[in-house]
């Protein structure tokens, strides 16, 4: 559901292209060879996808980017003022010019901003709180939001990048696939794209970034090359040397040896259950809640993750909190129910409930092994208390229309959040708006006082008191309702050889610059 994510990984061989093997070497006369999922456009509005951010982050820059932390940091603007709930004025960074020599102006940004707001780009719903793009100086641009919205401080810098206007409405039919590719400002410049093979990209030395990030770039990738793969590459090919890595994998393709070491870092890509809290069995609380009691997570985690994953107890984890005191945010949550796995209290709801032996149907994408062995798990737990699930693997197409239709009974999904948001889970599936055909509210939960707590999460500002307030009195409407049970937050893995490393890796290097690190 949104962007789904089996997790972030990539995979450095033994033997790529590499021409200098020692650790933390000089590349800048080398080529750095990577496997990835295909794409047919660089133009976020035509395709935003986890493969295209994997792309673009290479090419295509914002106004702010996150650090390896998820903290905003200046990009192509040096500083943001919000003067207050409404208003983000952006100060663009003077003399930074696109691959083609032409310096970025305001025009660029007004023009960008506003092609990812039009309600047929892939990005429109990035942009729903956003009322006007406007310039309001020479080197000045205001976004105003029609209501206040955390999540807004972050959007720029996933799908927000800025590419040249006059450049853009030359191609305005093409932009960003092959032959026409695109013109932005980043560290390195898309050369060719095949859209059946892959794209090579060769470094921009008049990168305006190169002077703060000094050795970084000085030494990185002359080229770095991109191999276009129908299934992401396995072990094999890595061992082989035919590239030197592989993003867009789970992980569980590769296990840490002599030739092999494996880097982790924790992501909020969110594995949950979602359960339909208003037609057939689910119906009743606590059916709902019986199931909830059967997660069995440290089971899936290390059945159908491999072990790359950590437990999620609540749909918001607690390390998201990045702003707030540990122990003030720990006290918040305690007031939140943990439906742990737990059999005998899984009886004791079942027998609360009407339950007449009525099937639950689990839908599941068939081509997603993790999802399935999931739900297995789920299937052998529930008939510990005779409660019966009948699995159903359907297409990833036929799957997405069920959720969207707000038919799917029960389902194991993933979702990643690319925002450091708190409140972009409750936000973006427990609003009371998202519950009509076609919301994404996909359990149809309706808790009293719900909405409410979303709403003023979104209103508050981002990390602060007033945020942790209502996002935990949305926890504890969902918990009680036992709509979205979380399972698992997915690890992010590097798996490369010794010798090369991932400095400040994180769930962040998706949409940046990565080869900048990759040493």
């Amino acid at each position: 559901m949104g962007i789904a994510a089996l997790g972030i990984v990539l995979i450095a061989g033994a033997c790529g292209s590499s021409s200098d093997d020692s650790p933390g070497g000089d590349h800048s006369d080398s080529t750095l060879t990577i496997a990835t999922s295909g794409i047919r456009s660089m133009d976020p509005a035509r395709q935003y996808d986890q493969p295209a951010l994997w792309v673009n982050g290479l090419a295509l820059e914002g106004l702010i980017k996150l650090d390896s932390t998820g903290k905003v940091q200046p990009a192509l603007a040096t500083k943001v003022d919000n003067p207050d709930p409404l208003t983000y004025v952006y100060t663009l960074r003077e003399g930074v010019k696109f691959w083609n020599g032409a310096e970025v102006t305001t025009d660029d940004v007004v023009y960008s901003l506003t092609r990812y707001q039009d309600e047929t780009a892939q990005t429109a719903s990035k942009y729903a709180s956003v009322d006007t793009i406007k310039a309001t100086g020479p080197m000045e641009v205001t976004v105003t939001l029609k209501q206040a919205d955390s999540s807004w401080q972050y959007t720029p810098a996933y799908a927000g990048q800025i590419v040249e206007k006059k450049f853009a409405e030359e191609h305005d039919k093409d932009l960003g696939g092959p032959g026409v590719l695109t013109m932005g400002t980043g560290p390195w410049q898309p050369k060719d794209f095949n859209s059946s093979a892959g794209m090579t990209f060769v470094k921009n030395d008049a990168w305006w970034g190169a002077p703060e990030a000094g050795d970084d770039f000085k030494e990185s990738w002359k080229t770095v090359k991109l191999v276009f793969a129908a299934a992401v590459p396995g072990a094999a090919a890595v061992r082989a040397g035919d590239v030197d890595g592989v993003v867009g994998g789970d992980g569980t393709a590769f296990s840490s040896g002599s030739s092999v070491k494996l880097t982790k870092a924790p992501t909020e890509t969110l594995g949950y259950l979602t359960l339909l809290t208003d037609k057939g069995p689910l119906a009743d609380v606590h059916v709902r809640r019986a199931l909830a009691h059967l997660v069995d997570r440290e089971a899936i985690i290390k059945s159908a993750l491999k072990g790359f994953g950590d437990p999620a107890t609540q749909m918001v984890s607690e390390r998201v909190w990045t702003d707030l005191p540990e122990d003030e945010v720990a006290a918040a949550y305690d007031q939140i129910e943990n439906l742990d796995y737990d059999v005998d209290a899984a009886k004791a709801e079942l027998e609360q409930s009407e339950y007449n032996g009525e099937k639950i149907v689990a839908e599941v994408i068939s081509t997603y092994p993790s999802f399935v062995r999931a739900t297995e798990i789920l299937k052998e737990e529930a008939a510990k208390i005779g409660l019966e699930i009948e699995i159903k693997g359907l297409p990833g197409a036929e799957w997405l229309t069920n959720s969207s239709n707000h038919t799917t009974e029960m389902t194991v999904s993933t979702y990643s959040s690319l925002s450091p948001d708190p409140n972009f889970y409750p936000n973006t599936l427990m609003r009371a708006d998202g519950i009509p055909v076609g919301g994404s509210n996909y359990a149809n939960l309706d808790a009293p006082g719900l909405d409410g707590f979303v709403r003023s999460a979104s209103t508050a500002k981002a990390q602060s008191k007033e945020q942790l307030e209502a996002v935990v009195g949305a926890l504890k409407a969902n918990a009680s309702q036992a709509a979205y049970i979380p399972i698992y937050t997915q690890q992010a893995v590097f798996a490369h050889d010794p010798k090369l490393s991932f400095d400040g890796f994180s769930q962040y290097a998706m949409g940046s610059p990565y080869p900048l690190y990759v040493k």
